[in-house]
């Protein structure tokens, strides 16, 4: 129901906070990290890569929780390899005795030994089909790479523990011998970090057991139970908190204005698809002032846009159509050297999407500016666009009728930003399939309008 009325990003963000997500969190820097995430999805929603789960797993990759480094004696987290060439007076490793991932048999393995005299022996063996047996060749080579994963293993518990001044506190979670009077520990399982170091670590692992166990007020049962850990959830009768007091408006509805909705949406007019073709160009126009056209990949974004055009809800039967109209709005624009000049991101007090709201007749208004900048000459522009076609001829005459047409609303703009800032206006609508283009000055008194 409520499908293209509003970034996916937001709504994501909104079901969060429904199910009690902020309640959720224990301290105040977790909403700080949720809000990093949020704004990620917002961006990657803004540039049209929402859909595209490769991208966004690789930003995901790259979001790390806040540094909080403020306090005396903070703790920073890293991983192993950042840590090169740096040195603390404490090191603490965490989870050394989970296993990663096994990684799958590959389908073929090699192996090149240079003997003396500079012959070189190559020893390949493939993957064993399902029905055959192993191949010892394939054995020995992967009980090679097998070894050189250790050594890579010690290697970085060697970085790791040299980054250390004064100790490092080695963190593990063991299991018990169930049948064992009193409980000892089981060995870490092969390929976990604790692997190598647990002929020099099991005494101390031991004494920690021994120390837990004695210092347990409810007896040695109590003090060896294991943790489990689990989904944080919320008490049965937990209600989402009642929102704040509306803030009165005394002077506005005493006087009988009413609230204007927010600008309605270009395309209303529109089929769906013209619509949902009209947000997609919307999209990647801001994208393009925000971040630029350099290593612009059609391919790519023609995929992007076939996929969030799909999910709009966009019937098959009309999807290659609207792709083709997106692409074809997209190349134009990136041809046209008026659309270059728009889309500058280096032009002062630059937005693109600005949002608007306050009084204009009497009325609050609430609207969003496509695009908006201030020139070299100190002029501000206040540009929408309109992304529809004209297959006829007499372009120019189309042009001047959707001027007279959007008009009001662009003056309505130009007017809620006349009261943020003292400057000359301009206005102008450009059409990104069509590189059409009509502006014209604005004027508080409605004089000295001139069209062009």
């Amino acid at each position: 129901e409520q499908q293209g009325r509003g970034a996916l990003s937001l709504w994501l963000e909104e079901v969060w906070r429904l199910l009690g997500g902020p309640a959720c969190v224990t301290e105040a820097s977790d909403l700080e990290d949720a809000d990093a995430f949020f704004c990620l999805l917002r961006e990657c929603d803004q540039d049209g890569w929402l859909l595209d789960l490769e991208v966004l797993d690789e930003r995901l990759v790259k979001l790390y929780a806040s540094a909080r480094t403020e306090s005396e004696g903070a703790v920073q987290v890293m991983t192993i390899h950042k840590s090169k060439g740096l040195e603390f007076d404490y090191v603490i490793l965490p989870g050394l005795a989970r296993r990663a991932r096994g990684s799958d048999s590959r389908l073929l393995l090699w192996e090149e030994r240079t003997q003396m005299g500079g012959v070189t022996d190559l020893a390949v063996a493939p993957v064993k089909a399902a029905e055959q047996d192993d191949s010892p060749i394939y054995r020995w080579l992967q009980q090679i790479e097998s070894a050189r994963g250790m050594n890579e293993t010690s290697r970085l518990l060697y970085v790791a523990a040299t980054r250390a001044r004064k100790g490092v506190h080695l963190l593990a979670c063991l299991g018990l011998k169930a049948s064992s009077q009193p409980p000892r520990l089981l060995a870490p399982v092969k390929g976990t970090l604790l692997e190598p170091l647990w002929p020099i670590a099991e005494p101390e692992f031991t004494q920690a057991l021994a120390q837990k166990i004695a210092r347990s007020d409810t007896g040695q049962a109590a003090a060896i139970e294991e943790s489990k850990a689990g989904l944080q959830r919320l008490p049965a009768d937990w209600q989402l908190p009642a929102p704040p007091t509306s803030i009165s408006l005394p002077s506005i509805v005493s006087s009988g204005r009413a609230r204007l909705p927010i600008e309605p949406v270009e395309f209303s007019w529109a089929g769906d698809v013209a619509r949902h073709v009209g947000t997609a160009v919307h999209r990647y126009l801001q994208h393009f002032s925000q971040s630029g056209v350099d290593g612009y990949d059609a391919e790519r974004i023609r995929g992007q846009v076939q996929d969030w055009l799909a999910a709009s809800g966009v019937p098959d039967e009309q999807l290659a159509p609207a792709v083709d109209q997106v692409d074809e709005a997209l190349r134009k624009t990136l041809g046209d050297t008026r659309a270059a000049w728009i889309l500058d991101n280096l032009h002062e007090s630059s937005a693109s999407e600005l949002s608007l709201t306050g009084m204009v007749d009497g009325q609050l208004a609430h609207v969003v500016i496509d695009r908006t900048f201030v020139d070299a000459d100190g002029i501000r522009w206040i540009i929408d666009y309109k992304s529809g076609k004209h297959s006829g001829s007499e372009l120019d005459i189309h042009l001047d009728r959707e001027q007279q047409r959007y008009r009001p609303q662009l003056e309505r703009y130009a007017r809620l930003m006349s009261k943020m800032e003292s400057r000359p206006i301009r206005l102008a609508l450009y059409f990104p399939a069509m590189a059409g283009w009509r502006e014209w000055s604005y004027s508080s008194d409605n004089e000295d309008r001139e069209n062009v």
